[in-house]
């Protein structure tokens, strides 16, 4: 097997071999190099993969390099992914592309090297790298009919909030025009401003253009006519992803919020989905920990592994000072200063 850089954009295997591998997701496919390339100027990808004799793709890696002043200058693999895995199924293969990333990083003259993983962890455990252990991922299996799901779920909350909601007249709708998509935005920002988190360029939600209409879903809830609750989605094989949310005060009292989550959970149950993902949590972040954990989930580490180890830097301590600082007075800022200070932000992340 030969090393080589390949660019998805221009050459079609990838995409296909990102289809057929067994721990390939949304965010391996060329479309998210795209999006991430031209919603970000400071990122540029970078992917490895291992070819046969034939030329056919066996296993990959892709790589951001991210560039700051700030926050540092690494690469990543892969920004922005909740659910992310090395394309490796040997140890033979991992080694190679392991040896081929480091050579990758001291060429670019990165700071680090940061991988992202999910199922495929063995490899990276025994690779001399520096394991971080600060988020989890709920998942619902969808290998039940629905109504025993629903009975799944937490009594006084979940189901309560969800049979409350149900006898509101609320339309659950996919978002298929720009319009619609400008009003999920509209709500996430909402709720971002209400948490004191930044949020993210509107620009990065248009990804679904390059990524398309199956890979990435919209869903709102409107009463009487009005959009209050938005959810994105990322699509791809036998999994959905809640990605992000939006809503207003009155989808979370009257329990709008948790109905647009159980539609979409009935969605991804209809079209034959196998697993339901409610994203990534810090797990600081216990009141949302707690949140999901109330559906019927199961709870599994998404470690993120360091080369060389990397140590928290006299820069990134003062970063998380400022972080925690910062996130009490977002919610002060107007909204048009809220959304610029997101895209601020946003071009010293990944």
């Amino acid at each position: 097997m030969k090393a080589i850089l390949v660019d998805p954009s221009l050459d079609e295997r990838w995409d296909q071999f990102v289809e057929s591998h067994p721990y390939g997701w949304v965010c391996h496919l060329s479309g998210w190099k795209r999006a991430l390339e031209a919603a970000f100027p400071h990122m540029r990808g970078h992917y490895l993969a291992l070819v046969d004799d034939s030329g056919e793709i066996q296993a990959g890696l892709p790589l951001f390099e991210v560039r700051s002043p700030i926050t540092g200058n690494r690469l990543v693999s892969i920004p922005f992914a909740t659910l992310c895995d090395p394309l490796v199924q040997t140890r033979v293969q991992w080694d190679i592309l392991l040896e081929k990333a480091k050579e990758l990083a001291k060429r670019t003259k990165v700071a680090w090297m940061e991988i992202r993983a999910y199922r495929n962890t063995a490899f990276l455990n025994d690779s001399n790298l520096t394991p971080y252990m600060r988020f989890k991922n709920h998942y619902l299996l969808l290998n039940k009919p629905t109504e025993e799901l629903f009975r799944s779920f937490h009594p006084s909350t979940v189901r309560y909030m969800i049979k409350k909601a149900s006898k509101l007249p609320c339309e659950i709708k996919e978002a298929d025009i720009e319009e619609e998509v400008q009003s999920f935005y509209r709500l996430y920002t909402i709720t971002r401003k209400r948490l004191g988190l930044p949020p993210q360029p509107l620009r990065f939600f248009f990804l679904w253009r390059e990524l398309g209409a199956e890979n990435i879903k919209f869903l709102l809830a409107l009463l009487s006519g009005k959009p209050i609750a938005a959810l994105m989605l990322l699509v791809f094989k036998e999994r959905a992803s809640w990605e992000a949310v939006g809503l207003v005060d009155e989808a979370r009292s009257s329990g709008i919020g948790y109905l647009l989550v159980w539609e979409a959970i009935k969605k991804a149950h209809i079209e034959g989905k196998k697993i339901f993902d409610f994203g990534r949590t810090t797990v600081e972040n216990q009141g949302l920990m707690a949140f999901k954990s109330r559906w019927g989930t199961q709870v599994m580490d998404l470690p993120q592994f360091y080369w060389p180890e990397k140590r928290p830097t006299q820069r990134e301590r003062l970063m998380d000072h400022w972080e925690s600082r910062m996130r009490k007075i977002c919610s002060k800022f107007p909204t048009p200063i809220f959304r610029a200070l997101g895209s601020l932000c946003y071009k010293h992340m990944g």
